[in-house]
């Protein structure tokens, strides 16, 4: 019987103004090696889906999980998903993803949405389709393969759904105008 690869976590920071955010992906790979490599097709499809505002940052590679802060790494260079004007940032793109057993895993994107793709709380059809042909493209290809959620379960697909969703960009009144991931 071997092992289960070891889970890490991918953190990737992105801003947009004087705003930080992240967004945070597991793995099971059999190194810090193997999980940057992960990290760096996240980025990649993350990439796509941004608008051109939105600036990559740094992304963190670390084991889950655990205290350690991992390995930092800058990245650089912006999404090339929009260039239109913009919702606030609360407006979200989600995903789902479903999990071998309870409920599906989710993750929301801040692009940020461009207003000419919203139409009464809706994403229109051509950017949900544009966005799900990523989506696919990425997890059809070798660089999302051991992508799990926090329970450690297989994610293989996802689904971009229509209705915009709604995220705080963080709890309490303080707006976060400094890095998230400390700068390398």
């Amino acid at each position: 019987m071997t092992a289960a690869p070891p889970f890490w976590q991918i953190d990737v920071q992105k801003q947009l103004g004087t705003e930080y955010w992240t967004n945070v992906y597991h793995c099971a790979r059999s190194s810090q090696g193997s999980a940057r490599l992960f990290a760096e097709g996240v980025i990649a499809l993350e990439k796509l889906l941004h608008h051109n505002l939105t600036t990559f940052v740094s992304y963190r590679v670390a084991p889950y999980p655990g205290p350690s802060e991992g390995t930092i790494v800058p990245i650089g260079g912006f999404g090339v998903g929009g260039a239109g004007s913009y919702l606030p940032l609360f407006c979200v793109l989600r995903m789902d993803m479903p999990a071998p057993t309870g409920r599906p895993s989710r993750k929301y994107w801040r692009l940020p949405l461009e207003e000419a793709a919203v139409l009464n709380g809706q994403v229109e059809p051509t950017f949900v389709t544009a966005w799900q042909g990523h989506v696919n493209d990425y997890f059809a290809s070798p660089a999302s393969a051991g992508m799990i959620d926090v329970d450690g379960q297989l994610l293989v697909s996802g689904t971009i759904m229509a209705p915009v969703g709604m995220r705080q960009l963080r709890r309490g009144s303080r707006r976060r105008v400094t890095p998230v991931i400390p700068v390398a």
